[in-house]
């Protein structure tokens, strides 16, 4: 790291809160807690069709994991 080098901090990412209940896809939250544990900082690219809860899975899924939350 030199003078001129940037900085970066790790901050705490918090996760949007969601009023409804969300139930159902266990199998695909599993999926994507096995990946979020065991990827060693991997991206993971959750793709289909616009509108199916692609966003939603990977929030409900990552809300109860204890995982390190900083980026």
């Amino acid at each position: 790291v030199t003078s001129s080098s940037p900085v970066r901090v790790a901050t705490e990412v918090l996760l949007p809160s969601y009023r409804t209940r969300y139930f159902g896809r266990d199998a695909e939250k599993e999926t994507v807690l096995q990946f979020a544990r065991g990827s060693g900082g991997q991206l993971l690219t959750v793709t289909g069709a616009g509108g199916i809860g692609k966003t939603r899975l990977v929030i409900e899924s990552l809300t109860h994991a204890d995982l390190p939350r900083v980026v």
